[in-house]
Parts: structure tokens; C-alpha cells; sequence
């Protein structure tokens, strides 16, 4: 989802210093619609931040950022890439067969720690502050994402990502 702009530039900081390879943004049933107009996304200002954190962590690679007016825009571009892109570019040719996991506070929801297998590349939905819709949280079922939370807390976007981002690259052997 989009987050606030002032939590984006924190956000973007944060994934580009531990190396997340790719950032897309959706507006969300529940998201704050203003926040997609802000200069941050349409003016490209994110791009202090993700410098800021490469820099911090000597990671010569930032990541791509792209902008999607809803989230079965966003999951059609990402299908529409996967299905174009020739083997050898890593993150669209392997999407499919990495696992696909979705932020999600729902009741009954596995842990994002206690989860099984998780092949690369991973692909990982952060619904905005107020979270997933069921609708949207089946949208994401339907094109293969496995639901899992982070613990009992809701958790600040920012808080949630960059917590997500950390436990399946321990879980990987990359922190």
C-alpha cells in the first residue's frame, strides 16, 4: 500500500540498506488516497532516501520503484513482467516459482516466522495502515499469496516492513 510520505522516506530508507530489490506501490481499498498524488511518489523524491540507505549499507543496487493505482493493477503488471521477461533476468523470470506472502492481521493467520519452505525470490504484500480488505486479501489468495502475521500487534507500516523484511532474510541466510 502507500504509506504516508514522511513514513515512505523512513520505509524506502530502511529496504534499500538491507537490500530489497524491487518496491511496489498500490493504492489499497482502506489507503489514503491523497498520499498517491503527494510529490514523494509522483515527483520521484523517494529517491534521497533509497540512496541514503545504499549508502549506509554499501549496497551498490537500488531498488526499483513503480506506482500502481490499485492492487489488481499492481498484481496484472507483475504477471504481464513475469510472463515477458526472458530466463535470465532474476526477479520477473523467477516470480513465479518464489513463494508469495501477504501481510495480514487476520485471525487464524500462520506466523511469518513459523512459515515452511520459502523459495526465492520472495515477494512480500504490506497492505497500507488500515490493511487488507477480505476482498483484497482474497485477490492476493487468488494469484498465490500465503496469508501470515507478524504477532498479535498491529503494527505501523513502517514497523511491519522493515520487521518482515528482516525475519525472511535471517530465514534466508542474507542478514
Amino acid at each position: 500500500g502507500f504509506p504516508r510520505p514522511i513514513q515512505a522516506n523512513r520505509i524506502f530508507k530502511d529496504l534499500a540498506s538491507l537490500g530489497v530489490s524491487e518496491i511496489l506501490l498500490t493504492g489499497t481499498e482502506l489507503g489514503e488516497k491523497s498520499y498517491l498524488e503527494s510529490d514523494f511518489f509522483k515527483a520521484g523524491e523517494f529517491r534521497r532516501p533509497l540512496l541514503e540507505g545504499a549508502e549506509q549499507a554499501a549496497n551498490p543496487r537500488l531498488p526499483s520503484v513503480s506506482t500502481h493505482w490499485s492492487l489488481k493493477r499492481c498484481l496484472d503488471s507483475l504477471e504481464e513482467g513475469a510472463a515477458g521477461a526472458p530466463e535470465g533476468l532474476a526477479a520477473l523470470a523467477g516470480w513465479r516459482q518464489g513463494a508469495r506472502l501477504a501481510l495480514h492481521p487476520g485471525e487464524g493467520a500462520p506466523n511469518l516466522g513459523a512459515l515452511g519452505d520459502l523459495a526465492p525470490p520472495l515477494t512480500l504484500a504490506i497492505g497500507s495502515e488500515r490493511g487488507w480488505t477480505e476482498a483484497e486479501v482474497a485477490l492476493l489468495e487468488e494469484r498465490g499469496f500465503r496469508v501470515a502475521g507478524l504477532g498479535r500487534r498491529i503494527l505501523k507500516t513502517e514497523t511491519a516492513a522493515v520487521a518482515a523484511v528482516a525475519l525472511l532474510l535471517a530465514r534466508l541466510g542474507r542478514m
